[in-house]
């Protein structure tokens, strides 16, 4: 799922692209990758919830599962680290828009006191 998601995400990237370079428009494939966004956080979800309920098993029966497992679990822990980060940084981009947009606003408050003054 996470490489499909992955896929389509860079399908998305590469159209976008092209929108702008060539001006070719999305169309119904537009739709689709909107639909991506979706599947992302439904993912989202489910790798949290996957991370929080299993840790890394011993199976002493085959080393190469164990192997395999690990890989997969690691993989799938950076995808949630990641999430923490994303949302640490979306959190600073809002308080910093947020920052901007109020001195915007005082500024133009204080431009329009000068202009009737």
């Amino acid at each position: 799922m996470l490489f499909i998601f992955y896929s389509l995400q860079a399908l998305d990237e590469m159209i976008e692209f092209a929108n702008v370079i060539i001006g070719v428009n999305k169309g119904a494939l537009g739709v689709l990758f909107e639909l991506k966004d979706l599947m992302g956080v439904f993912l989202t979800f489910y790798i949290t919830w996957f991370v929080n309920n299993h840790q890394v098993i011993n199976t002493e029966s085959s080393p190469e599962m164990q192997k395999d497992f690990t890989k997969v679990y690691n993989w799938l822990h950076m995808n949630y680290t990641w999430m923490y980060i994303s949302i640490f940084w979306s959190m600073i981009t809002w308080i910093s828009y947020k920052n901007m947009d109020r001195r915007a606003e005082e500024f133009n408050r204080f431009k329009g006191f000068l202009m009737f003054n």
